[in-house]
Order: structure tokens, then sequence, then C-alpha cells
């Protein structure tokens, strides 16, 4: 589903459209979860955060906040949630599940194993950026959105990541 129409969902729902909050559910849920699930790998952790982020999506139609890119607000909000509750149960989340996943399919087994041992040494911002660009297809935007920085200095971010990556698989 495209952004826009998202943007359109939320705006439904804050007038009341039962269908529209459905709709929004099914369309986000997937990469949702992905997202959530890179964070914190703990399936029932992330059901949690899923529906506090769901809830926190009502709540704030209600009071008719509304943002210029829905889908990035959502995973902002599912990020924060992520983020608190990694804090709080700090000692029970593993790294980040990123390198179970299969991030470049077109690799040979080789070059995977590679990559997963480079995905290993980026810190845990870098996978989830990582993660959101490139298994979530967030947009440069998305992403400066998303951690309230510049379109440019993101863009410098990803390809020092992608840098960092490179240079360990070489």
């Amino acid at each position: 589903m495209e952004k826009k129409e998202i943007n359109l969902l939320v705006k439904l729902i804050s007038n009341g459209d039962p269908d529209a909050f459905d709709k929004l559910y099914r369309s986000i849920y997937k990469p949702l979860f992905r997202y959530i699930y890179g964070l914190v790998p703990d399936s029932a952790a992330v059901k949690d955060i899923m529906q506090n982020t769901f809830l926190t999506v009502i709540e704030k139609c209600k009071e008719k906040i509304f943002f210029v890119n829905c889908f990035s607000w959502i995973f902002t909000i599912a990020h924060s949630l992520s983020v608190n509750y990694i804090r709080k149960n700090v000692r029970e989340v593993t790294s980040c599940s990123l390198e179970n996943q299969d991030i470049a399919p077109q690799m040979d087994t080789d070059g995977k194993i590679q990559l997963r041992i480079a995905v290993r040494k980026l810190d845990a911002e870098e996978k989830a950026i990582i993660r959101l660009k490139y298994l979530n297809d967030f947009t440069y935007k998305d992403l400066a959105d998303l951690y309230q920085t510049s379109q440019t200095s993101m863009k410098r971010r990803v390809s020092k990541i992608i840098d960092k990556l490179q240079n360990e698989i070489i």
C-alpha cells in the first residue's frame, strides 16, 4: 500500500471510519512486525509493542493529530516503544536479528556468510537503519523523519554503513 493511502486511512480513522483501521492494520502489519522483531526478537513482546503502537495511533487520531507522512509516524511510534522495552529488559534482549534475515538473496552462500559476519559488527542503530532501508523499503525521507535528521545527513549515514559493510566483506 502506498504511503498516500496510509495517510488517507489515518484521516478516515480520525473521522470514525471503522473499516479504515482494519485496512491500515492489514496493510502495515507485516513490515511493522518485521521491523519490531528486528529490534526485539521476542514474539510476545513484539505483539505487545504492536498492540500499543496501534492503540497510540487510534488515540492520536481521536485527538486529530496528523502528520505529513503517517507511515513514518507509525514506525516512529513502534521504534520508541521498542526502545523503551529494550531499556526495561536490556538483559533479556539479544542482538538484532538482521543477520538472520536474507538481506541479499542474489548473493552466493559464501557472500551471504561474509555479509552476516559484517552485519554482526554493526551497532544496533546501524542495523535498524539498514533493515528499514533495504528490508522495509524506507526512503531517505522516511528514515530522516524517523531519526529526526535531514535527508542529506541520512544519505551520508547509509552510505557510511554500506562502506563499512563493504570494507568488512572485501
